[in-house]
């Protein structure tokens, strides 16, 4: 008589843990068109107008942003044009199409005098955008901190904000938070900050009640 077989038990995977997002605890710079993330401690000179200024011990970072027709490629072609231009052919300009956090980019580095520099670009076609990253100081000792800010970089979605209307434009204002100033608001307009009251408006005008 056979001997009785073992009843087999099932087998028990341990379930693998999450990988901890390195910038959950970062700081979020909601910057009119574009939000991104930065470790604390960071400086920045300016977080409005042309470029964005944010500066630490081991990168400086610049960010341009610009309204343009152009397709991303035919953007960095123009770029470049100035660009070699102004410093010449030796710069060594170099770029190529990549990849971050599932937005299309073209990376650029350069040899002396440049060589300190690395630029990346982006394009939000929606709101005909365009924005150039630009890493320097030691951001070659440091390629994951440079890769995680980048991770963060997105542009803010701006399609279900309506543009700005005769109304508005007529009264000079409009409520809305930083993140929320709408498509064809005047160059020269800024935002207060007042809670639930915030606003956009004209330089010398005050927001208030709208009109019955």
């Amino acid at each position: 008589m056979a001997a009785p077989q073992p009843t087999p038990t099932a087998s028990t995977q341990p379930t693998p843990s999450p990988t901890p997002d390195p910038t959950a605890d970062w700081k979020s710079y909601n910057l009119d068109l574009y939000t991104i993330k930065l470790p604390s401690g960071w400086n920045h000179q300016n977080t409005t107008g042309d470029p964005i200024k944010f500066t630490s011990e081991k990168l400086q970072i610049e960010i341009h942003q610009e309204k343009t027709a152009l397709s991303l490629p035919d953007f960095v072609a123009a770029s470049k044009e100035n660009t070699v231009g102004l410093w010449g052919e030796e710069i060594g300009w170099q770029q190529e199409e990549i990849a971050v956090n599932q937005q299309k980019a073209i990376r650029v580095t350069f040899q002396k005098p440049l060589s300190n520099y690395v630029l990346y670009y982006f394009k939000n076609e929606p709101i005909s955008t365009a924005a150039a990253i630009a890493f320097s100081l030691d951001f070659k000792n440091n390629p994951d901190l440079t890769n995680q800010i980048l991770s963060t970089f997105k542009f803010l979605d701006q399609e279900t904000i309506p543009a700005i209307s005769t109304e508005e434009l007529s009264l000079g204002w409009y409520y809305g938070q930083k993140d929320q100033k709408k498509p064809n608001t005047p160059a020269n307009w800024i935002y207060t900050e007042a809670g639930r009251s915030s606003c956009w408006h004209e330089p010398n005008t005050q927001c208030g009640f709208l009109p019955d």
